[in-house]
């Protein structure tokens, strides 16, 4: 991989360009960007009208200008290709331009990926923040929990899963964005929420006898089904399911594993406290400990641009996934672009990412630096 950075630092201007087009759409790929943002990227960055037909018919178009085209094409697009049960197109008059088939190559790897926009959908009303309080209190009598429950619409004789959320951007949380999260958790089990400044917290009460790894995982996955929706990227810790009347050590379970869920470049960032496991111990290390390890500080400065963020979500995939090829299908992207990127922070790191005691290593800091981050 350095051996690949060291190439790479010497390519001419045309290969450079080439490499800015790959970048564009893998951004587009690491938002999560929804059919129409990278159909409109794609006439954009070609300077033409581009197209996306998915496999039910439906067909999404915007001109260069990035204003919707209504219909399909006249004919057959000279430039188009299909992945993925998608067809993509860029209707260029006259010939073709040099990145043309690049772009028509990364246009169709992220389309195969997108979703279309949804349409807006009723929002469900957030609770009463007393009540809500009052459920997560460990200090009030077990009644006046029992009674709370009930008035949010929960039995206090099953479980209940809790979630914490934190807004990455410098305001707070508004009900809007916290209601679109209970609306999501709602679809499938009984759900309220509440929010405190940049805090939002929701509850989640499965059906009972519901499997809890299942529940889990289906809530998870309609958070960041959620979060898709979004431009705006957020933070959620889960809890295990725990005794509704035991729902303050939900809440302290959730708010722990929200401070391990690192800030992305788009989207939720969800971890499980479940998932944690004894790791969670590390919360309770001193933040003067992990701030003197320069690779800490490293990791932490990366979050501070676009392109660093990419990287992190890139490291954070090949940490997860143990393969370039596996990293790169989770994230929407080339291999090698997932290759070139663990080679900079390789460099950057001192680090070989072949070795396992490196693994470790990065996986170490990159816990460490989320929880800095949050401290």
């Amino acid at each position: 991989m350095k051996a690949l950075l060291l190439k790479l630092s010497a390519i001419d201007s045309e290969t450079e360009a080439a490499l800015r087009v790959i970048a564009y759409f893998d951004a587009l790929a690491i938002r999560s960007a929804t059919a129409e943002m990278v159909v409109r990227g794609a006439a954009a960055i070609a300077e033409a009208t581009a197209g996306l037909q998915f496999a039910d018919g439906s067909v999404v178009r915007f001109d260069v200008r990035g204003a919707p085209v209504p219909g399909r094409p006249a004919g057959s697009p000279a430039l188009e290709e299909v992945a993925g049960g998608v067809r993509v197109w860029i209707e260029r008059e006259g010939p073709q331009r040099p990145f043309d088939r690049l772009v028509l190559e990364r246009f169709a790897l992220v389309a195969k990926g997108a979703a279309p926009e949804r349409s807006p959908r009723k929002r469900t009303a957030l609770a009463d923040p007393a009540v809500v309080e009052l459920v997560l209190s460990a200090r009030e009598p077990m009644a006046e929990r029992r009674v709370a429950l009930r008035r949010l619409g929960f039995s206090p004789d099953h479980p209940v899963i809790m979630i914490a959320v934190a807004s990455d951007e410098s305001v707070p949380f508004d009900h809007g964005r916290i209601e679109q999260l209970v609306h999501a958790a709602a679809a499938r089990s009984t759900a309220t929420g509440a929010r405190w400044g940049s805090l939002g917290a929701i509850v989640v009460q499965p059906s009972p006898g519901a499997d809890a790894a299942v529940e889990l995982a289906a809530l998870r996955s309609v958070i960041a089904r959620s979060g898709e929706e979004r431009s705006t990227s957020f933070r959620c810790g889960m809890s295990a399911p725990v005794d509704a009347l035991d729902a303050a050590e939900g809440w302290t379970s959730a708010r722990d594993a929200l401070r391990f869920a690192r800030r992305r470049s788009g989207g939720a960032s969800i971890v499980s406290a479940a998932e944690l496991g004894a790791v969670a111990a590390l919360a309770s290390v001193s933040a003067d400990v992990w701030a003197r390890d320069w690779r800490v500080s490293a990791l932490r400065e990366l979050s501070g641009s676009e392109s660093g963020l990419i990287d992190l979500e890139v490291l954070e995939a090949y940490l997860s996934h143990g393969s370039l090829r596996m990293a790169g299908q989770a994230l929407h992207m080339h291999h090698s672009s997932v290759a070139s990127r663990l080679a900079r922070l390789e460099e950057r790191l001192n680090l070989n990412f072949t070795v396992q005691v490196d693994l470790f290593q990065a996986r170490l800091c990159m816990y460490a630096a989320a929880l800095l981050d949050t401290e």
